[in-house]
């Protein structure tokens, strides 16, 4: 009896100290297997986002990062705990507070999905938002790839047609509209937006807009959800753009503030600032210089909506095939 109880003991033992070791592995702080990096100082410091960098780190399978208020990670920004980045060494941390501290880290991992193993935290960069704001990546250099097509990062704040690639995965060459070019005027990339008619399908016009694209074949119109949360007042909004129009087409590019007006039930435009209509429009890239003019004084407003497309009457499936427009190094400006 006694050699059983022995036995067991030893069992037991052995399950606690196993149990241990496991949780010891998969903690938040585990043995650096693999190096740790080195995190850079934020750039593109704007109201409600920084990108973010660090130094790479030979044989990472990826990166993860963590961002927070508080420098001991006590609370996260939201989508930014222990996010999960895959193999780059910057992203665009958005979402945030004007006039406000943050802190992020990051560490690497080696593996896939559930099979990840983390090495230690980098060091603690802090980071002061600023009190006016611009988008993340109005230069249009970073660009997320997709296993059918690219889109310009990060995805919440930009959107494009291009998911519908991935449901109609029967079409080859994917319906892309919307592509990196190194036909830019500063930099490695502008943003190329086209026109296209795939085989057997409807008119897709080019759409490059801030928001979100969620793919409704039943109703195409309403897989743009317009806008995103914007509380600063530009006086303008400029860039450079190009426009090659087939058969008289025509384009949009404009930006919108506007507030959600609780008394009425409905969303009013609080300043708009755009290209008007034109007759001829310039092959070569052009400098652009919209001032906004406010139609609300006082207001202060709630979102943001940019919109590049390439038919105007897209959304009517009217346009010339082939119409494209080049967009590139996109600005806000303040007094």
């Amino acid at each position: 009896m006694k050699s059983k109880y022995f036995l067991f003991l030893c069992l037991l033992h052995i399950v606690i100290f196993s149990a241990c070791k496991k949780e010891e592995e998969n903690g938040d702080d585990p043995p650096d297997i693999t190096g740790k990096p080195v995190a850079e100082e934020a750039s593109f410091v704007y109201k409600t986002n920084f990108l973010a960098s660090w130094q790479t780190v030979e044989k990472a399978d990826g990166y993860q990062i963590d961002v927070s208020k508080q420098e001991n990670f006590a609370s996260y920004v939201p989508g930014f705990e222990k996010k999960i980045l895959g193999n780059t060494n910057r992203t665009y941390v958005f979402g945030l507070m004007g006039s406000t501290d943050y802190y992020y880290r990051v560490r690497i991992y080696q593996g896939s999905d559930e099979n990840r193993t983390f090495g230690k935290f980098s060091n603690i960069i802090k980071v002061s938002t600023s009190s006016n704001d611009q988008l993340p990546n109005m230069d249009l250099e970073v660009w997320q790839d997709f296993e059918r097509y690219e889109a310009p990062a990060p995805m919440g704040i930009w959107a494009t047609p291009n998911k519908v690639a991935d449901l109609l995965v029967f079409l080859d060459p994917p319906p892309v509209t919307v592509t990196k070019t190194e036909d830019a005027v500063s930099g490695q990339y502008a943003a190329k937006i086209t026109t296209i008619l795939p085989e057997d399908f409807f008119m897709m016009a080019g759409t490059l807009a801030t928001g979100k694209f969620e793919p409704d074949l039943n109703n195409p119109v309403k897989s743009l959800e317009q806008g995103i949360p914007f509380t600063s007042k530009p006086t303008a909004f400029r860039g450079y753009y190009k426009y090659l129009p087939v058969d008289g087409d025509s384009c949009k590019l404009y930006a919108l503030l506007s507030k959600w007006n609780t008394t009425a039930g409905k969303r009013d435009t609080v300043a708009w600032a755009g290209l008007p209509a034109m007759d001829e429009y310039p092959s070569e890239y052009t400098a652009f210089d919209f001032n906004f003019e406010y139609h609300l004084e006082g207001i202060d407003p709630d979102t943001l909506i940019m919109i590049m497309v390439s038919s105007a009457e897209g959304d009517s499936f009217i346009g010339g095939v082939g119409s494209t427009l080049y967009v590139d190094d996109l600005r806000l400006v303040y007094e």
